[in-house]
């Protein structure tokens, strides 16, 4: 995947309405947004929100967080950003709630690969991720080859991996004296998603086959050193649509991963997909959202509106 139009097709989204009045995204799409992506300051028709949990009303039909992902800037290292906007009794959907969990995270693409940079969630503020490259005289987006998705020598078929280096700091300048490993293993495969896609007062079941990037990042080197694993699905044309958090029994600091497996396997919020299987024996799923609940915007959004995350020029390198 040598193309970075490609690289961020996978990571932000473009979600158009056919000729049926159902969402069309990836090759189905017909390009109305640019360059097949949707921008931070163009017109979003249709939202990602993630599913409710079975025998909620008061999360249906919306769910719990839209997770949209624009483009912020395009060129030679692109910006995408991965929105996340609650919104619950206190919290409101299209409105930034700062310190209340609002935020998400800010990938970019470095020198044919996508690297998440900066997160914001909670009350913590900006969070940047750098790794050795940090320590350079010049630093430069060297510094920001942290937090690995995937390469784009991505391939069907197989896993590709590498051991990425990364600390968090508090500003984009910032640096650290050491670093911890991640292993990172990511992977493109066709894969069947569930869908729910809500217009005119109707809400129709779908299934699309989505070329997919599944990437995995672990806490350490390897799958056995590791207490735990963040994976993520990464589909042409939607962007992040699936977050799972494992954990390893006999590693993990977590005292209640059982119980909270037991929780989540009774949600109802996450429904079987290929490659959403333990890393190995002992592993159990404590976590997970899944953003392919697709409900169109009558009244069309931009992502610019939510004013997050600001304007980043000043402060990257």
């Amino acid at each position: 995947m040598q193309d970075r139009d490609a690289m961020i097709g996978f990571l932000a989204q473009c979600i158009e309405t056919g000729a049926d009045g159902l969402p069309r995204f990836g090759d189905q799409a017909q390009g109305t947004c640019h360059n097949h992506s949707l921008g931070a300051d163009e017109p979003m028709v249709w939202r990602k929100f993630d599913w409710p949990a079975q025998g909620d009303p008061l999360a249906f039909p919306t769910g719990y967080l839209a997770n949209d992902a624009v483009v912020l800037s395009s060129g030679p290292a692109p910006l995408i950003a991965h929105i996340a906007d609650f919104g619950d009794t206190e919290r409101q959907f299209r409105r930034f709630d700062a310190g209340k969990g609002d935020g998400g995270q800010v990938v970019q693409i470095i020198d044919g690969a996508a690297y998440a940079i900066m997160t914001e969630d909670g009350g913590a503020g900006y969070q940047w991720f750098v790794g050795p490259g940090c320590r350079g005289a010049a630093g430069g987006l060297e510094r920001f080859k942290s937090w690995l998705f995937f390469a784009a020598d991505v391939t069907p078929g197989s896993w590709r991996q590498r051991i990425a280096e990364l600390t968090m700091v508090r500003s984009a300048s910032g640096c650290a004296p050491g670093f911890s490993q991640s292993l990172t293993r990511y992977r493109l495969e066709p894969i069947p998603v569930p869908l729910f896609a809500l217009f005119e007062g109707k809400r129709q079941s779908l299934t699309a086959l989505v070329p997919t990037i599944v990437s995995e990042h672990f806490a350490r080197d390897t799958v056995r050193a590791s207490d735990h694993l963040e994976r993520f699905f990464l589909g042409n044309g939607l962007g992040m649509y699936r977050w799972e958090r494992w954990e390893q029994r006999g590693r993990s600091f977590n005292s209640e991963i059982d119980r909270q497996s037991a929780q989540f396997a009774q949600s109802g919020r996450c429904p079987p997909l290929p490659f959403s299987t333990p890393p190995a024996p002992g592993w159990v799923m404590i976590d997970c959202r899944m953003w392919t609940n697709l409900i169109r915007q009558d009244d069309p959004w931009r992502a610019s509106a939510f004013g997050w995350p600001g304007r980043l020029e000043g402060q990257l390198p």
